[in-house]
């Protein structure tokens, strides 16, 4: 599935008003949050919250948020740093609100019940 550019803006710009008082810009906080939400970050990735935060500050001008063209910026960074597929990520990205439910915790689920 490959998404349109626009996608991503929009996820970016949701996450912006959840994460952040300033318009266009996500904290560190926020990215990090997302990125886990989609399962960049997290048990068997290969990418840590450390990792995130490293690409974010080499693309971030500002310290206190990320811009939109700096995120993408971002993603290049942290897919070559981790010898990922940048667009795969962008598509996670763009794809958030049409994530699946994680197998894992339907496993947990049906554990629960028992």
């Amino acid at each position: 599935m490959m998404t349109t550019g626009r996608d991503l803006q929009i996820m970016f710009d949701i996450f912006c008003e959840t994460s952040s008082d300033k318009i266009g810009q996500m904290p560190l906080a926020g990215v990090q949050a997302w990125f886990k939400e989609v399962r960049i970050t997290g048990d068997n990735t290969g990418v840590s919250e450390f990792d995130v935060e490293n690409a974010f500050k080499k693309s971030a001008k500002d310290e206190s948020g990320i811009t939109f063209s700096e995120l993408k910026g971002m993603v290049g960074i942290l897919a070559q740093e981790k010898q990922m597929n940048a667009d795969e990520m962008i598509d996670k990205l763009s794809g958030y609100g049409e994530l699946q439910p994680d197998p894992s915790d339907e496993a947990k689920d049906e554990n629960d019940k028992r």
